[in-house]
């Protein structure tokens, strides 16, 4: 009787992959560095094309005889441009370095001009990039864009409001106010701006919807903001007082200068 005999082997233990030590490890992570060296490494020779590194070159110089029977030593163009004992961030920065000395000193050996190009945005391989008229923006977006969309109508508001001109506008320091504005709080935020363009609901803003423009506290017939710095009433007086005491208190302890501070009184 004939019969057939099939021999299959089983993985086991001993088939396992073995883990390779601390040692190869090191090796293979050095002989990446090497590698990387050599294509940080390559430099431009005079017909276009890439040298080899110096790493991988057999020899860095040649020996020659001349005419005295003396040997000279002729460099080899690929020559070493950084110490291999250092990172791979220090020696690009050493390579950098040489590189540019090396173009410097063709630079003074040639009489012609460099030809030089001037990097412009948007940068190759940069993250997003806005132009905005002639100014490229790469940071603070949704600022910029706020700005350049409300900035013109904010701008021809307050020229219509106040009848400025646009050197008026260029006077206003407006970065200190944002930055003082930037600081208070929601309901301070909506009365200064209300100070600031005259939206406060004095009698002569509320008589364009009613027929009485008259200070409640004098014989004054329009309120204007004006006025409240100089209605007559013991109230209205008071209250200009509290806020010159309250602005010179603020004062303390910070770099105001004086003669700012005498304006308010």
């Amino acid at each position: 009787m004939s019969y057939t005999t099939q021999c299959k082997h089983v993985l086991a233990h001993q088939d396992t992959k073995k883990r390779k030590s601390k040692e190869e490890k090191d090796r293979e992570k050095k002989q990446r560095k090497k590698e990387r060296r050599a294509r940080i490494r390559e430099v431009d020779v005079g017909d276009g094309t890439h040298a080899p590194s110096p790493e991988s070159s057999p020899s860095h110089s040649t020996t020659s005889e001349d005419s005295n029977g003396l040997d000279s030593t002729i460099s080899s163009p690929h020559q070493e441009l950084a110490p291999t004992g250092l990172s791979d961030e220090a020696q690009m920065n050493v390579a950098c370095d040489e590189f540019a000395e090396m173009a410097a000193q063709e630079q003074l050996q040639s009489s012609k001009a460099p030809t030089y190009s001037t990097l412009q945005p948007p940068y190759e391989g940069s993250k997003l990039m806005i132009k905005i008229g002639n100014t490229w923006i790469t940071s603070k977006y949704d600022e910029y864009i706020h700005k350049a969309k409300r900035g013109p109508i904010l701008r021809s508001y307050c020229k219509d409001r106040h009848d400025w001109d646009d050197d008026t506008m260029d006077l206003i320091n407006w970065q200190l106010i944002d930055r003082v504005r930037r600081n208070q709080k929601w309901a301070d935020l909506g009365c200064s701006m209300k100070v600031m363009h005259g939206w406060l609901p004095i009698m002569h803003n509320l008589g364009k919807y009613k027929t009485i423009t008259q200070c409640p506290g004098c014989e004054a017939q329009d309120e204007t903001f004006l006025h409240l710095y100089q209605c007559n009433h013991r109230l209205m007086k008071k209250a200009r007082t509290d806020a010159i005491d309250q602005i010179h208190e603020s004062r303390k302890g910070k770099s105001v200068n004086r003669q700012f501070m005498d304006v308010f009184t």
